[in-house]
């Protein structure tokens, strides 16, 4: 961040090369609260996802199997699914994670799980 000649935070811009972005909510966060989040980066990438974990959309998820397990699992599939998106290889991939999306992020990219691989992260 940048500081104005008000003293206002400004954001720095974003690449404006090919990107992809994935956007992952936190644990007491809707999904749809990261929608401003969402909003600036599309401006700036050529495609973003936005990411749901189960038990964070509707109410009749409450009956479904909520667990760490099942969490890292839908972190994977769904970040898998948003960088097939990257058609080209140098395309920059990003991962932008709040609270628990930050934290799922993390386990993935540490757990060797996946080979596809942020080029940036935002947490």
């Amino acid at each position: 961040m940048e500081l104005s000649p008000t003293g206002n935070a400004t954001p720095q811009t974003l690449p404006v090369h090919p990107s992809c972005a994935y956007i992952l909510h936190g644990l007491n966060t809707r999904p749809d609260k990261m929608k401003d989040i969402s909003s600036m980066i599309a401006g700036h990438a050529q495609h973003v996802s936005q990411g749901v974990l189960t038990g964070h959309l509707e109410v009749d998820e409450k009956e479904k199997e909520i667990s760490a397990v099942v969490w890292k699992n839908e972190t994977l599939e769904q970040w898998h699914s948003a960088m097939t998106s990257c058609t080209e290889q140098t395309a920059e991939r990003i991962f932008v994670g709040y609270s628990l999306g930050a934290l799922s992020a993390l386990n993935l990219f540490d757990s060797n799980k996946t080979s596809v691989l942020p080029t940036r992260m935002i947490l």
